[in-house]
């Protein structure tokens, strides 16, 4: 994590009214010791064969989540890339919900630092991995007007933008436009072959 996003991270918190003043963190991370202090944070680090129980327990949470996803998606075989955006899928929703004895109350920790409430209609539209056909600027030429693609999670912003994988480019993609459709087994048989042109381990593996 460089200076700059730990800048921006800090900048967020101020926004939404908190001041970050203290930071739990492995040992690994005591390197950062002078950079917290210039932006006035305090680092309490762990000890050897010592972790941070809360951070323990959320990684924890987010792998069960994770698993949960793993067991309903039609592959055998995933790519690195689709185990990253399933990480970033399941932080997204522990954060969009109020948290117990948290300070927002029953406000989620994701409205209470950006202040985008997130609307059912539009932010729950997919599942992650469903496939879709997004729809792509055009004109009159024969370039496709829709692209494969596999559903990842939402954006966040206040359209219901999501984030999609184009089956196409092999990149993550932003789109507002798109239809779900049923997954074709050449589809599945696609992700396959990127599971094993990438080596990917045959189960989830953290």
């Amino acid at each position: 994590m460089n200076q700059k996003i730990r800048s921006l991270i800090t900048a967020l918190y101020r926004r939404a009214g908190f001041r970050v003043t203290l930071a739990l963190m492995d040992g690994e991370f005591e390197t950062m010791r002078g950079e917290l202090s210039e932006l006035g944070i305090a680092l309490n680090t762990t000890t050897r064969n010592e972790h941070v129980g809360v951070i323990e327990r959320y990684i924890r949470t987010i792998k069960e989540r994770m698993r949960a996803i793993y067991n309903t998606l039609p592959y055998q075989n995933i790519p690195p890339w689709l185990i990253i955006e399933m990480a970033k899928h399941a932080v997204f929703w522990l954060n969009s919900f109020p948290q117990p004895n948290a300070a927002g109350g029953p406000i989620s920790p994701r409205t209470l630092l950006t202040g985008v409430k997130l609307d059912f209609n539009k932010h729950c539209k997919y599942q992650f991995g469903e496939y879709m056909q997004t729809h792509e600027e055009h004109n009159n030429t024969m370039a496709p007007r829709a692209i494969g693609a596999l559903a990842l999670h939402p954006t966040g912003n206040v359209q219901g933008s999501f984030y999609f994988f184009s089956l196409s480019s092999g990149q993550v993609i932003t789109r507002n436009w798109e239809t779900s459709l049923l997954m074709p087994d050449e589809v599945i048989a696609h992700v396959h072959r990127i599971a094993h042109q990438q080596k990917a381990h045959p189960r989830l593996v953290f």
